[in-house]
């Protein structure tokens, strides 16, 4: 006889790991790739896993993917879980130079930097270890600092913060001006300007 009161934890396994494809999936998507069979061959690695989803998918594949964070727990976590998992922030890469054929990084730096300072430093850091020829692609949305660090006024910063059709062409228009001023040819592709904010990615090259 089953005792109904003890979980079940078959069920719960995998409620855990549609959850980790579903996001996953979310991540890959929201970074202008359609499947996991785009990342075979490279040497990967990703800023600000978090708790590693794309990575745990990845590997499911045969895809190894890089991972770093300073978050312990997350970097506890993905070791624990078998995964290449490096404690560091993007600003400072403890990789050699020309390492990675891709970068990525989904909802992490530059996206969350307040300055554009700190994205300018980030996106240096990245192309020092990127392989001539390498890519790297971060999003989703538009950069922070296009509002926190600008010339804009208080009343303006408001305003471009709204959901209107013109604030969200004016966040995407000073995060690309950001973007460019250290790289003139980092390029960005719209995937949808029907949601609350902008869902785009941008692609820096080497």
């Amino acid at each position: 006889m089953i005792n109904k009161n003890l979980p079940n934890i078959k069920n719960k396994k995998d409620r855990e790991s549609e959850k980790m494809e579903k996001s996953a999936m979310s991540i890959l998507n929201s970074l202008g790739f359609k499947s996991f069979d785009e990342l075979k061959g490279k040497q990967i690695l990703d800023i600000g896993s978090g708790r590693a989803d794309l990575a745990l998918a990845a590997k499911k594949r045969g895809v190894e993917i890089v991972c770093s964070d300073i978050n312990n727990e997350c970097f506890r976590k993905g070791v624990a879980l078998g995964l290449d998992y490096r404690w560091f922030s993007g600003y400072n890469i403890h990789a050699e130079a020309e390492s990675f054929d891709l970068v990525l990084s989904s909802g992490s730096i530059p996206m969350i930097s307040w300055k554009r300072s700190q994205v300018i430093e980030l996106l240096k850091e990245v192309k020092r270890v990127l392989k001539n020829g390498g890519e790297f692609r971060f999003g989703p949305g538009c950069l922070i600092a296009s509002i926190t660090d600008s010339n804009l006024s208080l009343e303006e910063r408001n305003a471009y913060m709204r959901s209107t059709k013109e604030a969200k062409e004016k966040r995407r228009k000073i995060s690309l001006e950001i973007l460019q001023n250290y790289d003139p040819n980092i390029t960005e592709t719209l995937i949808s300007s029907h949601t609350k904010y902008p869902t785009l990615y941008y692609t820096m090259k080497k």
